[in-house]
């Protein structure tokens, strides 16, 4: 018996379905199967921590030194990095039954 159902199979939904499923709850995801088009980054080390990812590498790019300038230089301490969204989007469903349709209304009841 499934516990959750997810509606929408982008990023955001994907990590949630894989956050229920990394508790022991029956997730099934819903959605239209459409490619992640957008470019994604985030500081590498909250990344790191998620558990959900099981130490999958998602990054296409790492870097080390970020830097902002403002009136001057500003050497950023954290590493960033460029989402791979086809890697991201297999370790986030590796765990994950899906199911490819639309959903065009929700009746609550």
């Amino acid at each position: 018996m499934t516990d959750v159902v997810v509606i929408g199979d982008g990023p955001a939904g994907s990590a949630l379905a894989a956050a229920c499923r990394a508790v022991g709850v029956d997730a099934l995801l819903v959605g239209a199967d459409d490619p992640w088009t957008a470019t994604y980054g985030v500081w590498a080390d909250d990344l790191d921590r998620l558990d959900v990812l099981a130490g999958e590498n998602v990054l296409a790019s790492r870097h080390p030194d970020i830097h902002a300038w403002t009136h001057r230089r500003h050497r950023l301490a954290r590493p960033y990095g460029v989402i791979d969204n086809e890697a991201l989007r297999r370790a986030l469903r590796a765990t994950t039954a899906s199911v490819d349709a639309r959903v065009d209304r929700v009746d609550v009841g």
